[in-house]
């Protein structure tokens, strides 16, 4: 897809990229409507989510779990796991 998401970056850059607002969980679904509790969790804790289709080549599928994981071993870092009960529905690739 057309964003380009490089994993291996470091807080410093995740914490730059979530206070541009620009870091977001991927989920794919069938529209566009984004979940309440993720327009909360990005006024709380400054990170969105982008819908993607349902259509999921291996690619785009293996990018999406290891930039859910990436935001996931921060936000794990960084609060613990409490911040997991913020969002009853999780991302791709979290467990």
């Amino acid at each position: 897809p057309s964003h380009d998401m490089d994993t291996n970056i470091t807080d410093e850059q995740i914490e730059k990229r979530i206070s541009q607002g620009t870091l977001n969980f991927i989920i794919h679904g069938i529209d566009s409507s984004i979940p309440e509790e993720y327009v909360r969790f990005k006024e709380k804790c400054g990170i969105g989510l982008i819908k993607e289709n349902c259509v999921i080549d291996p690619l785009s599928f293996k990018k999406t779990r290891e930039n859910n994981q990436m935001i996931f071993d921060y936000l794990n870092k960084k609060y613990g796991t409490d911040w997991l009960n913020e969002l009853p529905t999780k991302p791709f690739g979290i467990k």
